[in-house]
């Protein structure tokens, strides 16, 4: 059905993944952006992450695209981890 509306399998899968990763708390479509440009692909990986090497990728993914001002910091990058393993399944 999808083939026959003329959307790309490869933007579907990749809406698909931004709307799980919203399903966390606190993340918005923009950091869900991030969060799948840094290879965190859903709820689970996240839930299952290096705090410190989360941090490091998201501020690294950020500069590089600038998709926000600022930065995350590590204290709620360990909150964005805890939070993911309540929507994992």
């Amino acid at each position: 059905m999808i083939d026959d509306l003329g959307f790309d399998q490869e933007f579907i899968e990749s809406i698909h993944v931004l709307i799980d990763l919203t399903r966390i708390q606190w993340i918005s479509p923009i950091v869900a952006r991030v969060l799948f440009s840094t290879g965190y692909n859903n709820t689970e990986m996240v839930s299952k992450a290096n705090a410190d090497e989360l941090c490091s990728k998201l501020d690294r993914v950020n500069k590089e695209n600038q998709y926000f001002t600022g930065k995350i910091g590590l204290r709620d990058i360990k909150r964005l981890v805890k939070a993911a393993a309540y929507v994992s399944y």
